[in-house]
């Protein structure tokens, strides 16, 4: 593991390499089981491939997507749009952008079941309620 981090610092400005542990906290990715020790990511609009072959075989098939996810979330084109309806919230508000994990309490709070352990903050979405929400 020592090996392969070092072997990737600086490899490449678009290719960053992290020990699980030491991952940015804001990316929320770094306490699960499934997360391997080591972590690469690309830079967003840039894609990762295996080996040279794994690249120029995908770069052969046009309209063969190249990359979705696994971006920073903080890079505005990895924002996505949340609008939501109905008597629980507030009409007509714009509300500043929000994680996708605080989405999770809040569809919990909806429904009126409790939320699993999770990395979501309930406060991020509460001003989007309308006032007879508890």
């Amino acid at each position: 593991e020592d090996a392969l981090v070092r072997a990737l610092t600086g490899a490449h400005p678009h290719l960053h390499v992290a020990r699980k542990g030491a991952m940015p906290e804001r990316l929320h990715y770094r306490a699960h089981r499934r997360i391997p020790e080591v972590v690469v990511w690309a830079d967003a609009g840039w894609t990762i491939y295996a080996t040279r072959t794994a690249r120029a075989e995908a770069l052969a098939r046009p309209g063969l997507p190249r990359g979705a996810h696994g971006y920073d979330p903080a890079e505005r084109d990895m924002h996505g749009i949340f609008v939501a309806a109905g008597p629980d919230f507030k009409k007509g508000i714009t509300t500043p952008p929000l994680d996708n994990v605080d989405v999770y309490p809040l569809l919990a709070r909806l429904l009126g079941v409790p939320a699993a352990p999770n990395d979501g903050n309930p406060a991020t979405t509460a001003g989007m309620l309308a006032e007879h929400m508890p």
